[in-house]
């Protein structure tokens, strides 16, 4: 065989071996700017991230890097949209001239109650009802996939608070329609991310935290939180839990969508209700036993309540024309019709991890088709 023949065939079986291997799987980063133990990460996204790639058979590999180590909070999602990771956590309040027809639904959280009921209807919303909240998240070249839902926001304090006297006058951590509140309260709105506040209440930068009671085992500040004003305000509505590059997405074939798209459901769940409503109870017990105080609100916060809602609407409103939100009442609207849908649906089950990822799928993503995302 003459030296020329030689080569192309050595070359032709070089090639019948490459194409003839196996596929290389897709290795994804997800970027999550939460402490490593935070349930978020620890329920909601691992086990997630590791079902998906075994339903995949390999195809997807995900690589969860915790704790900011690629971005923080504010900058997840022009991070993600940017390629700097696959995905991320994207927290609304911090984001929101590039969300603001989405932040919309976030800036209502005085108006909500129940976490499970903000998680779900702010999924319905976004991808049934609100087509310039999607928008939003494409313009800054991404897609949102899941949602989770937190306990109502609670005031959290290194010093005394026992009642709304004691509270005015506090430097308080807050974000988004939290920060109106903290000013009705007399208190001075400090806004932060979660993670920052760890370190502002440690060196007595900041009084108190609003924020759930589930905080103090996430972000591990028991030894911090020496009072709970114990008085429902708000929750906070569209966690974005889990936001993906749109080029990412894209490059997913359709079986890898559907899987991915097949799990968002159990990561709300588990982050929702083994994570934020578990670790509530467990944070509470951990505080008390080191000898937090527990009190809860009277009759003067309950009158403050009524008076801020009064007004918070119209805020609302006109914040979200401000930020060029398009037709916020619609979404407005949108929203509390989907709020009172989820609140009867969930109602009419036991409130279980498996009860609620059902009526996440039935309802919501059985419905979703992959490539129209």
């Amino acid at each position: 065989m003459k030296p020329r023949h030689v080569i192309f065939a050595v070359c032709a079986a070089a090639m019948v071996l490459v194409t003839a291997g196996p596929t290389l799987a897709k290795e994804l980063i997800f970027g999550s700017f939460l402490p490593p133990r935070h349930n978020v990460n620890v329920l909601g996204l691992d086990p997630i991230l590791k079902a998906i790639e075994k339903e995949t058979g390999g195809s997807i590999k995900w690589k969860l890097l915790t704790a900011g180590q690629l971005f923080g909070g504010r900058a997840t999602l022009t991070s993600v949209g940017g390629g700097l990771a696959d995905a991320g956590v994207v927290i609304a309040s911090f984001t929101q001239s590039k969300l603001p027809n989405f932040f919309t639904m976030t800036d209502m959280a005085m108006f909500a109650s129940d976490g499970l009921v903000a998680a779900a209807a702010a999924a319905d919303t976004t991808f049934n009802d609100c087509p310039q909240c999607l928008n939003d998240f494409y313009k800054q070249k991404t897609v949102p996939l899941g949602f989770y839902g937190l306990t109502p926001y609670k005031l959290l304090c290194n010093k005394k608070v026992t009642s709304l006297a004691e509270a005015k006058g506090m430097r308080i951590r807050t974000s988004g329609a939290n920060g109106r509140w903290a000013r009705a309260i007399g208190a001075t709105p400090v806004h932060m991310t979660a993670p920052d506040m760890v370190e502002a209440i440690e060196r007595g930068q900041i009084d108190c935290a609003i924020g759930p009671i589930a905080w103090i085992k996430a972000y591990s500040i028991a030894e911090h939180v020496k009072y709970v004003l114990d008085f429902s305000m708000g929750t906070f509505i569209g966690a974005a839990q889990f936001v993906m590059n749109r080029k990412a997405w894209n490059g997913l074939t359709l079986a890898e969508k559907t899987a991915t798209l097949k799990y968002m459901p159990m990561s709300s769940a588990l982050a929702s209700i083994d994570g934020y409503v578990a670790d509530t109870v467990k944070a509470e017990a951990e505080s008390r036993a080191r000898g937090a105080v527990y009190t809860k609100g009277g009759a003067d916060w309950d009158s403050l309540l009524k008076r801020h809602l009064d007004n918070e609407m119209a805020v609302i409103i006109a914040a979200a024309k401000k930020r060029r939100a398009k037709n916020p009442e619609a979404i407005i609207a949108a929203f509390r019709k989907n709020a009172d849908k989820w609140t009867k649906l969930i109602a009419a089950t036991d409130r279980s991890t498996e009860s609620y990822r059902k009526l996440l799928w039935d309802h919501i993503y059985s419905k979703i088709d992959p490539n129209k995302l």
